[in-house]
Parts: C-alpha cells; sequence; structure tokens
C-alpha cells in the first residue's frame, strides 16, 4: 500500500515539474506594494508611482527588464471576466457567458516573465490612458472563441469597455495545476479603470536576483521612504512553493513505505529462514533418497512464493482502496494507474522473493545431508 502511494505521488511530481508552464522562472525577482488609499487615491497616482518605481528599478546594474502586473503566473491574482465578443451578449443572461481571468500588466511585463506573444504584438509605451483601448488574449481563449479565425482585430468588451484584439500571447499556468486550465487575457496597466491596493513588480536579471535585493529596496524607498516590500521572492521558489504539498506527502510516504518494505522483507525472511531450518532433517532425507540441490530449492521457493502471492493478492487490493484518498494530490496520473501497480508488485515480488532464496540457499550451504549422517 505504501510503496504504491509513494509511487503515485513520485510519478504526479515529476509530471508536475515537466509541465509546460508557459514562462520563463528563472532568474526573476517579485515582490509586492500595497498602496494605501491616502497616499495614492486616484489611478493616475497610482501609475505614477509604479512608473516611477520601474524606471529606478531598471537602472539597477544587472537588471535586464521591470514589470508590474495586478497578477502573477501560479500565483493568479486579477479579475475575473465575462467574456463579451457582440453586442447582442449584453442582453443575455450572463451565467450562460464564459469568464476569464484578467491581468492588467506593464508593456514589459511579457518580456519581463518570458512569455510568448504567439501572433501581433505586445503592448507598447503608445497603449495610454487616453488611446485605443486594446487587449491581448491568450491561446486557450482565441481558440474557444474564434474557432477557426484569427482573434486579431476582434473586439472584447471589459468593464463597459470594448477592447481590440492586439496580440495572442502562450498558454501559461495561472491557477492551480489541478484546476481546469482558466483562459486569460491581459489589459495594459494604465487603461485598467478599477483601482487595486496591491500590484506585484518583477525583474529578471542576469544571475541570481536574490543578490539584488538590497538596491531593489532602496529604489523602492527613493521613490517612497515610507513603502514597504512585501513578499521578496524568486519566481523560482513561487514555483516550488506551489509543489511543496507534493515533497512533503512524497517524503513521509518514501519513509514509511521503506521503513514498511524492510520489516515485510526481514519478516518474510525471518519466517522462511525459521520453517527451513525446522525442515532440515526432511531435506537431508529427500536428498539421501536422490533429491537434487535444484529440487530441494524449488521446494522451498514454492512455499514461500504462496506468502508472496497470498500478501501480493491483500496488498495490491488494499492499495487499490486507499490510492484513492490520494486522488487530490495528483496531478497526470489517476489513482488505480495500472503501470505503477504493475512495476511496484512486480519489483515487491522480486525483492520479496530474494527473501525466500537467501533462507534456502543458506541451508544447502550448511549441507543437512551430512547432519543427518553424523545422527
Amino acid at each position: 500500500m505504501l510503496l504504491a502511494g509513494e509511487s503515485l505521488v513520485l510519478r504526479s511530481f515529476r509530471a508536475l515539474s515537466e509541465r509546460r508552464l508557459g514562462f520563463d522562472p528563472r532568474n526573476v525577482l517579485t515582490f509586492d506594494v500595497f498602496l494605501r488609499k491616502h497616499e495614492y487615491a486616484s489611478n493616475p497616482e497610482r501609475f505614477r508611482f509604479l512608473q516611477e518605481t520601474m524606471e529606478r528599478l531598471s537602472r539597477i546594474p544587472g537588471v535586464l527588464s521591470v514589470a508590474a502586473s495586478d497578477g502573477l503566473p501560479i500565483q493568479g491574482g486579477g479579475f475575473q471576466q465575462f467574456v463579451i465578443t457582440r453586442e447582442e451578449q449584453l442582453r443575455e443572461d450572463l451565467a450562460d457567458l464564459p469568464i476569464t481571468d484578467s491581468w492588467a500588466v506593464s508593456p514589459s511585463f511579457f518580456r519581463t516573465m518570458g512569455i510568448g506573444i504567439r501572433k501581433g504584438r505586445a503592448f507598447t509605451a503608445h497603449d495610454g490612458a487616453t488611446s485605443q483601448p486594446v487587449v491581448i488574449v491568450d491561446e486557450r481563449l482565441a481558440d474557444r472563441t474564434w474557432p477557426g479565425a484569427s482573434a486579431l482585430g476582434k473586439r472584447i468588451r471589459i468593464n463597459g469597455v470594448w477592447r481590440e484584439v492586439v496580440g495572442i500571447a502562450g498558454r501559461v499556468e495561472n491557477q492551480e495545476p489541478r484546476l481546469e486550465p482558466a483562459t486569460l487575457i491581459y489589459v495594459p496597466l494604465v487603461q485598467e479603470a478599477v483601482p487595486r491596493p496591491c500590484y506585484h513588480l518583477a525583474l529578471r536579471s542576469v544571475g541570481d536576483p536574490l543578490r539584488l535585493v538590497p538596491a531593489v529596496t532602496a529604489a523602492v524607498q527613493e521613490v517612497n521612504p515610507d513603502q514597504t516590500l512585501y513578499g521578496v521572492t524568486t519566481m523560482a521558489s513561487r514555483l516550488a512553493e506551489s509543489t511543496s504539498r507534493e515533497r512533503l506527502v512524497s517524503l513521509v510516504l518514501g519513509l514509511f513505505a521503506l521503513l514498511g518494505l524492510i520489516l515485510a522483507l526481514s519478516g518474510l525472511f525471518a519466517v522462511v529462514r525459521f520453517a527451513t531450518v525446522q525442515r532440515r532433517r526432511e531435506i537431508g532425507i529427500r536428498m539421501a533418497l536422490g533429491a537434487s540441490r535444484s529440487d530441494v530449492l524449488k521446494l522451498i521457493v514454492r512455499d514461500g512464493s504462496r506468502l508472496i502471492a497470498a500478501g501480493l493478492a491483500l496488498g495490491v487490493g488494499a492499495a487499490a482502496f486507499s490510492s484513492q484518498a490520494l486522488s487530490r494530490l495528483l496531478y497526470g496520473v489517476t489513482p488505480g494507474d495500472p503501470v505503477t501497480f504493475v512495476v511496484v508488485a512486480g519489483a515487491l515480488a522480486a525483492a520479496a522473493l530474494a527473501a525466500v532464496l537467501l533462507p534456502g540457499l543458506e541451508t544447502l550451504r550448511s549441507e543437512p545431508l551430512r547432519s543427518i549422517r553424523s545422527e
């Protein structure tokens, strides 16, 4: 049971580690800033603070690009929006319309996070507060909303504003990996009308970004000495935290599985060895009557195999039932995965067979026929 559970969790952890993220977490430092209402009462004041902060951060030696947003890969954030693409949908029941996540981002967000623009363009400095409202959609939303057609040039209504699709971004893991992947749209930060109390800032650097933390803190406080940085960490660390539960469960299950395996094999070895020693006289008589060493060894293995078969039958059945408790932890593998059960059962059978063979070989080396003659 423990070995099967451990194998399922390990396969799930491997699938999580190898999944396509849609962004590059390497050498990216992230932190949060909370903008108090009494200091930043309007959106222009908030955007002015973010813009000045990004400019100062970009001057730090070793920083390649800086971005601000209200959402981050893996962590999520932003708002949820109804996907409205036609005027007549405004009169439909909103509950019947698809919903997408919406992030407000600065123009450098895609470069900083390593998110590819598949078609069209990313945001630029020309996408200002008073310019044409624009939006970038991800591939999931483009394929679902306009199947067989290009999304470029189409329009989406967001917070009462019709926006033109100017780009299609690659798919990004933006929430819990076991959930159905959410579609995602991006709007320019300066065109976002809904104020946010918290924003994420991210910077991509040359080498380890954590070494830049003192310089980053100083740069932010040059803009506002009272501003505090929260959640300073790397995207790689955020990614590792998203699988921390799997690592913990794998470690605990692995320790118990190893202990259980040692106890099971040592117990099987002791039982078979005791039974074989008790049958030494019988084995000596069989050999005196013409039985070969291989015949005696087959006899010992046959009796031991009955114990192994009974244990495997009970263990596989119990493991198939108990593994259902791990279903919420698994990703990319089912609780009743047949490959896992076959491999685990085969490996355990081979180890148990070795535990049966060793007492038999030990008994044959002691030459039971000689002990009969001495009697």
